[in-house]
């Protein structure tokens, strides 16, 4: 809730270990949304000639007819309305556009680039190989995941307020290579929590952060 001054009272993708239909990656509907404050900001501006029209009334109500009294609490209450709504406009419509623009680059960062497992940190901290097939994965705006492991894999993923989160992917039926961590990968996928990018290595967080696997940009 806002509350300024006087101001305040106015205003599937789905896998079925290889066995079931593979779903086409392309008729996905989820799509990211990114909204910056902007709209909020204009919102409240846009308020301001109803509170106005409506100010008349109410001093009427208070003051009756004596004019003086009326004219001096009018223009005192209008600039005192007009300085609030404009000053948390203003607020809202740098702060949000900035934090926008940020939430932009980290996806941009994110998005585009192959990003190829170096290893798994496991639950107890250690570190473990990637296994004897290379592990990849791509993040392909607005929404689109391409992995390739034995097998080509591909699902949806969602970027909101510093979480990340992958639909179940689905893949083609090839078999495992002896030592392939295929189904590693897709598991640390399919319950990624969140993500961070340090220059061009990755860490995607999953199982509530207890396990990470990093990558590297190619």
């Amino acid at each position: 809730m806002l509350v300024v001054g006087e101001a305040s009272n106015i205003t599937g993708l789905y896998r079925d270990d290889r066995t079931s239909d593979i779903p086409d990656p392309g008729n996905g509907e989820q799509k990211l949304e990114r909204r910056c404050w902007t709209q909020l900001a204009f919102e409240i501006l846009f308020e301001v000639p109803f509170v106005l029209d409506n100010l008349e009334t109410l001093l009427v109500m208070q003051h009756g007819n004596n004019q003086d009294s009326h004219e001096t609490t009018r223009r005192f209450v209008m600039y005192r309305t007009l300085t609030t709504l404009s000053l948390t406009a203003a607020v809202l419509l740098l702060s949000g556009c900035a934090n926008g623009i940020s939430t932009q680059q980290v996806h941009k960062e994110l998005e585009g680039p192959e990003w190829v497992v170096q290893s798994f940190r496991e639950i107890d901290g250690t570190t473990t190989g990637p296994g004897t097939v290379a592990l990849i994965v791509r993040f392909i705006p607005p929404d689109t995941l391409s992995a390739k492991a034995d097998n080509e894999l591909w699902g949806r993923y969602t970027i909101q307020n510093g979480t990340l989160s992958i639909s179940k992917l689905g893949g083609t039926k090839r078999g495992l290579s002896p030592g392939s961590r295929e189904d590693d990968f897709m598991q640390a996928l399919e319950n990624a929590t969140s993500y961070s990018i340090d220059g061009n290595k990755l860490s995607i967080h999953y199982f509530d952060k207890t396990r990470a696997i990093n990558l590297l940009a190619n």
